[in-house]
Order: structure tokens, then sequence, then C-alpha cells
């Protein structure tokens, strides 16, 4: 599933929490920590992991609504 971030991202901070331009909310499952700023970046949700584009790895989340 290929997304968008709305508005800006800062990247993983350990408890984040990322909301698509779908209007779902996804929260960080497993601690990360990597700093990156974009506006509205390119997302997947693959196999109950995020890879947000120019990020370094995908991170394990869980769908909170």
């Amino acid at each position: 599933m290929t997304l968008y971030v709305k508005g800006s991202w800062t990247g993983w901070q350990g408890d984040a929490v990322v909301t698509p331009t779908d209007g779902s909310k996804w929260k960080q499952a497993e601690h990360y920590y990597e700093y990156r700023y974009a506006y509205r970046t390119e997302a997947a949700i693959v196999g109950g992991k995020m890879l947000v584009a120019g990020m370094h790895c995908a991170v394990q989340v869980r769908r909170v609504s």
C-alpha cells in the first residue's frame, strides 16, 4: 500500500504517530530513531512495516485508527 504522509515528516523518534493523507493513523511499534525532514513524503506499508522515502530502513507499525 503506497501512501503520502500528511504534512511534514521529521523521522522516527521511538513513538512516532504517522498520519497519511488517507486519514488513517499508524503508531511506531519498535524503537528506532532517525531524523529526516520532508514534506508530504511517500510511504509504503508492507507486512506490518512502514518504509518512508529517504529513510534507511522500514519500521514496524500498528494501525491505531
